[in-house]
């Protein structure tokens, strides 16, 4: 049996600048294996990043609200996942 897991991390630096890394993991009979890589800024956007890791999409954006987005979307149709609006907290956390 295999259990899926993936997750944005993010944080705003001091200077408002944004770290995005998406962590993907699975568990298998032989243990658990975890993919990890930073979200690249879009050209032409100042605030949409995105990774792909294996069949997991995720994606993060600076809505015209002031709101953030953040999705994780699944293979192999892109249609299931998840999707959460929120703000940074006062230590810069997501």
């Amino acid at each position: 049996m295999k259990i899926l897991i993936a997750t944005i991390i993010l944080t705003m630096t001091s200077a408002m600048a944004i770290e995005c890394t998406a962590t993907k993991g699975s568990k298998t009979d032989r243990g658990y294996n975890t993919l990890t890589e930073k979200l690249k800024l879009l050209d032409g956007f100042d605030s949409k990043y995105e990774a792909e890791i294996e069949d997991g999409y995720f994606t993060f954006t600076k809505n015209d609200d002031g709101l953030y987005s953040a999705k994780i979307i699944m293979a192999p149709d892109y249609t299931s996942g998840v999707s959460t609006l929120a703000n940074f907290d006062a230590k810069g956390e997501f």
